[in-house]
């Protein structure tokens, strides 16, 4: 991931959602880890790793000082000797997956090579069936753009189902799932069946099977 990506500080936006999720004293491995800004802003609860593939950002995480380490390399490209002998209490996928050619084969590998028996990753995706998207699709229109839902660099386009299904094939387990928007959030915190249409995105908390 690269530097063009920044911290969400709403309360219903991804970031802060997914740092709601981890608790404390965890070892936690953030994939796709941009300049560090999730162990920066979880300042210092969690014991932090990280991974990412460009090596600006990279260098900006280790700067942070939150993270025991970071491995300059893309997920796709991870081995078991990137982090040999080590496993973690949580792993972070947020926005990296749909990046991926293969992401059905990097969630099994992370699943059985990083994650403690008793450990849980979390997943979070970007909504495709979100009512913008559907209403430039009624429009005949699918403008790629440089971030968000549509963002040019995706490889896989994800709705509840899609998701749940890649996450099921992985060998995982769905414990929770959680839609979030920084301009819907409230009102998909009072009902949720509105999240699959207003979530932008779709974050999993995920245990082995």
């Amino acid at each position: 991931m690269s530097t063009k990506y920044r911290f969400n500080p709403s309360p219903w936006g991804t970031h802060k959602i997914i740092l709601s999720l981890l608790g404390k004293n965890q070892r936690v491995l953030d994939l796709g880890c941009a300049s560090g800004y999730l162990g920066h802003h979880d300042e210092g609860k969690n014991i932090f790793y990280g991974l990412e593939s460009d090596p600006r950002a990279a260098e900006q995480a280790r700067k942070t000082g939150y993270y025991q380490r970071v491995v300059n390399k893309d997920l796709a490209a991870l081995t078991k000797k990137d982090f040999v002998g080590q496993t973690f209490d949580i792993i972070i996928a947020a926005d990296i997956l749909e990046h991926l050619k293969n992401p059905q084969k990097t969630l099994a590998f992370l699943n059985k090579n990083f994650l403690k028996k008793k450990g849980k990753i979390i997943i979070s995706l970007p909504n495709i069936a979100h009512l913008t998207i559907r209403l430039k699709l009624l429009t005949g229109k699918f403008p790629l753009q440089e971030t968000g839902i549509l963002d040019k660099t995706h490889l896989h386009f994800y709705t509840l189902k899609t998701a749940q299904k890649l996450i099921e094939n992985s060998d995982l387990k769905i414990e929770r799932v959680i839609f979030s928007s920084n301009r819907f959030g409230r009102l998909i915190n009072h009902w949720p069946f509105l999240g699959p249409l207003l979530g932008f995105n779709l974050i999993f908390l995920c245990t082995k099977k």
